[in-house]
């Protein structure tokens, strides 16, 4: 989910989360004290107005996330020409990042890749050993992703620049 949509669906839920708890809050007094609720009886149904209200829209931004969520995981599926490995690292089972020695600082932690595409997007991705380990800084090439997943990564052969003959050779361009 991109962070435009993100923030709008996070704000959505936290107006319904915040409904929701003014909505209890109002209605505490109705139910907690019956003199009250016998003074204000138009109090009771604006409290669970409130607190219906909420509850919907609470409802609504998790939709929205789950559906925005599962659209990006099928929009990326696919083989990505002309990515650049940008970082690598893990995280360990207790949560600290390891940028080296994966092996022995997170020898069962989540394998992290960072991959710029393109289009110039930037992601992190799990992967796993294999893959990990043929991904290093800087490199540039195909990468399939399945969700957050990479599942392979194939490198981009170099270009040759320069005079297509080897250079013990003598042409007639050659001389000046």
């Amino acid at each position: 989910m991109d962070s435009i949509n993100s923030k709008k669906v996070a704000n959505l839920a936290y107006w319904g989360l915040g409904l929701v708890i003014f909505g209890s809050l109002c209605g505490a007094p109705v139910i907690l004290l019956p003199p009250f609720a016998l003074s204000f009886p138009d109090w009771g149904i604006f409290a669970v107005a409130i607190f219906g209200l909420g509850a919907v829209i609470f409802l609504i931004a998790m939709v929205l996330a789950v559906t925005l969520r599962s659209k990006e995981g099928k929009k990326s599926t696919g083989w990505h020409q002309g990515a650049l490995i940008l970082s690598r690292f893990a995280v360990s089972e207790n949560g600290d990042l390891v940028f080296s020695d994966f092996e022995t600082d997170a020898p069962s932690g989540k394998l992290l890749v960072q991959v710029e595409f393109a289009n110039g997007k930037q992601r992190e991705f799990r992967t796993s050993w294999p893959v990990f380990l043929q991904c290093n800084e800087g490199m540039r090439g195909a990468v399939l992703i399945e969700g957050d997943w990479i599942s392979s990564f194939a490198m981009q052969s170099l270009e040759v620049t320069g005079p297509q003959h080897p250079p013990s050779t003598f042409n007639r361009w050659d001389r000046r």
